[in-house]
């Protein structure tokens, strides 16, 4: 069973791969460490809104295994 956070984790990285594999052949290039833009202008990738304003991270890496 999987907890809320790790399924959050999982669903934030499918769709940013989603993204990038829609954009093959375009760089994103970077604005700030949570955002960039891609360089013909079309969009751009900000996961700065995921941050928490506290200075603590929403998400955490793990080596232990999800229970």
């Amino acid at each position: 069973m999987m907890t809320s956070q790790l399924r959050s984790i999982t669903l934030v990285t499918c769709v940013v791969v989603s993204v990038l594999v829609s954009v093959v052949g375009k760089q994103c290039v970077r604005r700030d460490s949570c955002s960039c833009v891609f360089d013909d202008g079309s969009g751009m990738i900000d996961m700065g809104k995921l941050a928490r304003s506290d200075g603590i991270p929403e998400y955490v890496l793990s080596t232990q295994s999800a229970r």
